[in-house]
Parts: C-alpha cells; sequence; structure tokens
C-alpha cells in the first residue's frame, strides 16, 4: 500500500452518488448543469492536462459554487500540482456539502493527505480519525494514521534535539560573553593600577626636578659669595696704606 494515496472521483463513482442520494440532492449536485464541465474536467484530468482539468473544474464551481464533486475534484488537480493549500481547502468545502459517508471519509483522508504532505502532522491525525468516523472501512486512511502518529513523534524528537542545540549555543555564547565581560574587568583593572602608579612616578620625577634645581641655586649662590668675597678683597687691598 502507498504512503499517500490520493482518492480520486471518477465519473463512474459521481454517478454512483447520483443514484445513491435522494432526487432534491441530486439537483444541487449537478444543478445549473454542471455535469458537462465536470465530465470534461476529467477527462482532461486522465490525460494528464492538470490546467485544463482546473479551468473546467472552476467553470463547474462557478455555476453551482457549493458543488462538492467540483470542490473535491478541484481538490485533486491542486494536490496533483503539489498546490496543498488550494486542495485543503476544496477538500473542505466537499466535506462540508458531502452527504455519503464513504465520500466523506474520502474527503477526509485527502484533506489528511495534503496535511501530511505540509508536514503539518498533528492536523493530519485530526483528518485522518474523521476519516476512519465516516467510514471505519478506510484501511487507507488507517495504514496513513499510523503513519502521521510515527512522523508526528519522529518531529517532536526532532523539535527537542533542536531546541537541546539551541539552548547549548545559547549558554555556549553567555559563557563567551561572560568570558569576555571577565577579560574587559581585567584590562581596566590593569589600566586603573596603571593610573594609579603614574601619579607616584610623576611626583618622584618633579621631586628629582626641584632638587636638580635647588641644587643649581646653592651653586649660584655659592658663586655670588665666592664673588662677593673676592670683590671684598679687592677692596681692602686698595684702601690699605703703608705707615
Amino acid at each position: 500500500m502507498n504512503t499517500l494515496k490520493i482518492t480520486y472521483l471518477s465519473s463512474l463513482l459521481c454517478i454512483v452518488v447520483l443514484l445513491s442520494i435522494k432526487t432534491s440532492e441530486a439537483q444541487s449536485i449537478f444543478g445549473k448543469n454542471t455535469r458537462p464541465a465536470l465530465r470534461k474536467g476529467n477527462q482532461e484530468y486522465n490525460k494528464g492536462n492538470i490546467d485544463k482539468a482546473i479551468d473546467f473544474y472552476q467553470k463547474a464551481l462557478t455555476k453551482d459554487p457549493k458543488n462538492p464533486i467540483g470542490h473535491f475534484n478541484l481538490g485533486n488537480t491542486y494536490y496533483k500540482k503539489s498546490a496543498f493549500d488550494s486542495a485543503m481547502f476544496h477538500y473542505q468545502a466537499a466535506i462540508q456539502e458531502l452527504k455519503d459517508d464513504d465520500l466523506k471519509s474520502k474527503g477526509y483522508y485527502n484533506l489528511g493527505n495534503s496535511m501530511l504532505q505540509k508536514r503539518e502532522f498533528q492536523k493530519a491525525i485530526e483528518a485522518y480519525k474523521q476519516s476512519l468516523k465516516a467510514n471505519p472501512n478506510n484501511e487507507d486512511a488507517r495504514y496513513n494514521l499510523s503513519y502521521a502518529l510515527k512522523m508526528l513523534k519522529q518531529q517532536q524528537q526532532q523539535q527537542q534535539q533542536q531546541q537541546q542545540q539551541n539552548q547549548d549555543k545559547q549558554n555556549k555564547e553567555q559563557q563567551q560573553n561572560q568570558q569576555q565581560q571577565n577579560n574587559n574587568q581585567d584590562n581596566k583593572n590593569e589600566d586603573k593600577k596603571e593610573q594609579q602608579n603614574q601619579p607616584q612616578e610623576q611626583k618622584n620625577q618633579m621631586s628629582r626636578e626641584e632638587a636638580e634645581r635647588i641644587l643649581n641655586a646653592l651653586k649660584n649662590r655659592e658663586k655670588e659669595l665666592k664673588n662677593q668675597q673676592k670683590e671684598k678683597g679687592k677692596g681692602d687691598g686698595s684702601t690699605e696704606k703703608d705707615w
């Protein structure tokens, strides 16, 4: 059994739906002459002309916007194009209008497949459960439900691992930031210590300058005294008389 099996409403199946419901409901499904467009859409789909099939299904829905067969088969064409959001929209529209449990089960089944393709595993699980609720004998839905449960568990484990990796990375960054802050603080302390030592060195340097200035002043003073003494000696020699 394929992991993802898409259910397609063929022309034959559409006729079965018509015959299995009341006449008033049949008029709703194929009202406003939608049958030709649906048949042409199916023919183009079977040929692989997906875009042409989309055009015919949309024409059918233009005439009857609530036509569940048009929505269902249009959902299939979008699924074929991997446009899963659009496929989900039309499957949900079909499910709201479908009265037959078997077809509703197929609608939920295809809806679950679209969600599974988008890795929305929890939503896919709920869709498959609804499919089995409508038709407990839908073995494809049961199989894909089991697959979706396994994928959800794997996804949760991967998320937990990713969260742990992110936490480890954050802790490492915090440690690096703290180490950088400590290094910056050490550098600041060194700078502060150097600044504290610098005035003392400047003070000592000024003391030496002051000492040299004082020493020079003393030398100059001593030189002045010597000069004064010489001048005084010369003066005494010039006034002395020889009696």
